[in-house]
């Protein structure tokens, strides 16, 4: 009898995460999917991160996990959602873009003191946001050097 409901209880398991389209803590013998990212080389959502065909990492800052982990030239796309972060770039040659644009997806400081996005390497892309609660007195909504910001929306 055991045995029969681990296998059934594992099969649940395997069929929420192909279903759900997303990896959850793995069982014993359950090998975590691999989630592709279908918009860029790294995929953001509110609650984590992956890189194209790869695992799961969950994070309470996943724009700023995703810039931590991406190389040169790499596009990180951020799905729709609101976010509370403040955002360090730091890889050049980086493009971060909403997957839906600015009505979608909001990045709001976590810090009102410091910039939404701090980018202080050359030729990054930062497109399709709505940029807001950046309030302190030596910071706008975005700090840019060598960089560009498009189709963003600042309130």
């Amino acid at each position: 009898m055991f045995k029969i409901v681990k296998s059934i209880s594992t099969l649940v398991a395997v069929s929420l995460v192909v279903a759900l389209g997303m990896v959850v803590a793995p069982l014993a013998g359950v090998v975590e999917a691999q989630i592709p990212c279908s918009c860029g080389d790294i995929c953001v959502n509110t609650t984590g991160w992956w890189p194209n065909n790869g695992t799961f990492n969950a994070s309470s800052t996943p724009i700023q996990d995703a810039v931590n982990n991406a190389s040169s030239g790499d596009v990180i796309c951020v799905e729709d959602g609101s976010y509370n972060e403040n955002v360090v770039v730091n890889t050049s040659h980086l493009t971060i873009q909403s997957q839906s644009g600015t009505a979608s997806c909001i990045v709001s400081a976590s810090d009102p003191n410091n910039d939404v996005f701090n980018v202080t390497a050359s030729y990054v892309n930062i497109t399709g946001f709505t940029i807001q609660n950046a309030t302190g007195t030596d910071c706008g909504n975005t700090s840019f050097f060598h960089s560009e910001l498009r189709q963003h929306h600042r309130q």
